[in-house]
């Protein structure tokens, strides 16, 4: 995908989303779009923001389901880079070592369950 075909791919799927009203719309076309980049993979994770003390975490993913329970018993939500509000802003984010740098051991631990390449948005 050239990079101006990106941007009105991605616009295009903000109006999509936006018209969607029920969750299973969303989950697949999230599927189909994964296909289509050519990963394997997605995750959508939603935190909510109530209770302020411990906010809920939604996730829906078709990551591996030991990749899945390693990630939550070692609470990688807490250290997950992509997870952190600063990075939200940037656009998309491609998963690297500088990525991931204060969180080498999640990193190391994703590339051993064979989780080498991605992207978050």
């Amino acid at each position: 995908m050239q990079e101006n075909d990106f941007f009105t791919w991605r616009r295009a799927m903000l109006l999509r989303f936006q018209e969607m009203a029920a969750a299973e719309d969303v989950y697949t076309e999230l599927q189909y779009q994964t296909q289509r980049l050519e990963f394997d993979y997605y995750a959508l994770c939603v935190r909510h923001p109530v209770p302020f003390t411990r906010p809920k975490i939604s996730l829906r993913t078709t990551y591996p389901q030991a990749w899945v329970t390693h990630y939550q018993s070692e609470n990688y939500f807490a250290i997950d880079p992509v997870l952190k509000p600063e990075n939200f802003r940037q656009g998309h984010l491609h998963w690297d070592d500088v990525l991931f740098h204060e969180a080498q051991a999640m990193w190391d631990a994703a590339q051993r369950f064979g989780l080498r390449r991605g992207v978050t948005q």
